[in-house]
């Protein structure tokens, strides 16, 4: 978090357009940092939900600017902050389905779910 709004706070001082930082790679055939800060923050939301058995909440903020991706660590760190321990109770007895990069579903236990998911 502290990394986004040190970066828009370099790209108001600097004038550089924000949309620079949201699409910078680190190689032509890497995903764009805006992409990376989405993809965690996606898994952060699904995994924590799927194991403490909990509905899970979507980031309403859409978009491909700082403000957005802010917005969205926020809201993932709210999720993840808000479950407990008792969340968390009976997830290692539990089993998850899950879709393998076949489209087979199969059963995983929470600690393959979180070893290969």
């Amino acid at each position: 978090m502290a990394l986004l709004h040190k970066a828009a706070a370099h790209c108001e001082a600097t004038n550089t357009d924000p949309i620079s930082i949201v699409n910078a790679k680190l190689s032509p055939r890497s995903q764009t940092y805006g992409e990376h800060v989405r993809s965690l923050t996606r898994i952060a939301n699904q995994t924590s939900s799927r194991l403490a058995d909990t509905p899970l909440e979507k980031p309403n903020s859409k978009g491909n600017d700082l403000g957005k991706l802010i917005t969205r660590v926020a809201h993932s760190l709210n999720v993840v902050n808000s479950l407990t321990r008792d969340n968390f109770s009976a997830a290692e007895t539990r089993t998850y389905s899950v879709i393998n990069t076949n489209g087979e579903t199969g059963n995983v236990s929470a600690h393959e779910y979180l070893a290969h998911f």
